[in-house]
């Protein structure tokens, strides 16, 4: 018996459990609970990386500690676009032949119950064919995806309702949105130039190919009060509603009171991580976008704290300095910029927050330089509010600013967003991962800041990124990818029987 456990003990310390597969199989993730008596849909995406050519992913789905059969599964992707296969009580998914193996997937899926106190989360991650997982990028429960609801006036008709839809297609993949208006105010949908008609179900169907950014207009013609409830094949992203603003004009900057939208909470949804910030649009010609480059927005905070996005595109990382122009109308009242977030969203539709709450101790000239000057008795004006920031993640697509404005409720608002591109220098180029390392990075060169060496962006990994290095190498405190030597040395091994010989002896 002695012997036994001697055996079993010295092949327990052998052996080598990678933490994150461990973390990432056993959890117990999320929960959403039925809204309206609608069913819950619950949005999983995650990452990983195979050190094989050919690999399998496995995942069961658990509800309420039972395992369960979802009826209804929209399409499942991996980073390469193939779609999985029902196989028994899971979801397969064979992965790609070509290198590097590196896989994003996500899917939706909903239960048949309709319990108001079911629990939505998964465990049981089975990994098989020597693949490695990286870390969970989201995982969030979706209620019934309620789109706004609004209360028209008999003069607002017709009433414009804009709403951002934003999503990620590989291949010739189909979106598709369904749009269920209750009291049937709706009149079309308009995508982009194309228009969209209710179907005998009250629903409008709207299918786009190879969509990143779509524009949805529905246009009421009366007053009456609707529920409206958008879904996709994939996430749409984030819905917002507006009322539609008045073109600025660029020598208009700061020099007029703005005809503004109305900013309140009941116009607005936004879904995942960053479930409480709030989204503001600016309006073109013929559609809303994001605020960019050169643009800026007039609006009345609705609060005292106020989330604003700005939407920047690159394929490198950079070091980029951002202005932001903001503009108080409102004699009384003092705006402040109070805190910055920058976010990246990776080939899904997954965002990565990074809170940036200056000052950054850091490194002192990541804070905002904030100077502001009273040039009327009538405006309060803050002007160049200098933010330097940079992004290790790599290659970053469509990535966003987040600001967030403390202030006054009720002030007129008009923001400014401009990037001074003579400032943009490459300071990082992305490769594929070194032998240590097991997934694509960025790794710097000579050209980093001089200011970022303490802060930790000139490392080839990072302690706190789950999966940054690949099996059976560990990330040190200098940032280093280290072999990880799991033989027990002969010492060691005699210590571990002397110990367990005393225990026995004691317990006989």
């Amino acid at each position: 018996m002695i012997l036994i456990n001697i055996l079993a003990l010295l092949v327990a310390v052998d052996s080598h459990h990678d933490p994150c597969v461990n973390e990432f199989s056993a959890m117990d993730i999320t929960k959403a609970e039925t809204h309206n008596g609608l069913i819950p849909r619950l949005h999983v995406t995650y990452t990983c990386y195979s050190e094989i050519e050919n690999y399998q992913i496995k995942v069961a789905a658990h509800l309420s500690k039972q395992l369960c059969y979802f009826h209804k599964w929209y399409k499942f992707f991996n980073f390469h676009g193939k779609n999985i296969s029902r196989c028994g009580q899971f979801f397969e998914i064979t992965g790609p032949t070509q290198v590097p193996y590196h896989c994003m997937f996500a899917g939706t899926f909903e239960s048949d119950s309709t319990d108001e106190d079911q629990e939505y989360y998964t465990r049981n991650i089975v990994l098989v064919n020597g693949l490695t997982m990286g870390h969970l990028t989201t995982m969030s429960a979706i209620e019934p995806p309620v789109f706004t609801k609004i209360s028209l006036r008999a003069s607002d008709a017709p009433f414009e309702l804009l709403a951002k839809v934003t999503a990620i297609t590989f291949n010739s993949t189909d979106i598709q949105m369904v749009v269920y208006d209750n009291s049937r105010p709706i009149q079309s949908v308009l995508v982009n130039d194309d228009e969209y008609f209710q179907n005998e179900n009250g629903a409008f169907n709207v299918k786009r190919k190879k969509s990143i950014i779509d524009t949805v207009k529905f246009v009421a013609i009366d007053g009456e009060i609707f529920l409206a409830y958008v879904t996709t094949l994939f996430r749409i992203g984030d819905a917002f509603a507006q009322n539609p603003l008045t073109q600025i004009k660029d020598d208009q900057v700061c020099s007029f009171t703005p005809n503004p939208i109305l900013f309140d909470e009941e116009q607005t949804t936004s879904k995942y991580d960053f479930s409480s910030w709030k989204i503001l649009t600016v309006s073109g010609t013929n559609s809303t976008t994001y605020i960019s480059h050169d643009k800026s927005v007039d609006f009345v905070m609705s609060d005292t704290e106020i989330s604003i996005y700005f939407l920047y595109t690159t394929k490198f990382m950079v070091w980029s300095t951002y202005r932001f122009l903001l503009c108080d109308f409102s004699a009384t009242s003092q705006v402040v910029l109070d805190r910055v977030f920058l976010t990246t969203m990776n080939y899904s539709d997954t965002f990565s927050v990074i809170n940036i709450n200056p000052p950054f101790d850091q490194c002192s000239n990541m804070s905002f330089v904030l100077q502001n000057s009273l040039n009327s008795s009538q405006s309060l004006e803050y002007k160049y509010q200098f933010y330097s920031f940079m992004t290790r993640r790599c290659p970053t697509s469509n990535n966003v600013i987040g600001v967030v404005l403390k202030g006054t409720k009720g002030s007129i608002i008009r923001l400014q967003s401009t990037s001074l591109e003579e400032n943009m220098t490459i300071v990082s180029s992305c490769r594929s991962a070194s032998l240590e390392c097991g997934e694509l990075q960025c790794n710097p060169y000579e050209t980093f800041p001089e200011s970022f060496v303490n802060v930790g962006f000139t490392r080839d990994c990072f302690p706190a990124d789950c999966g940054r290095c690949k099996y059976g190498y560990n990330c040190t405190a200098q940032g280093k990818c280290e072999k990880v030597n799991n033989k027990m040395t002969s010492s060691s091994a005699l210590s571990y029987v002397v110990v367990l010989l005393l225990f026995t002896l004691f317990v006989i």
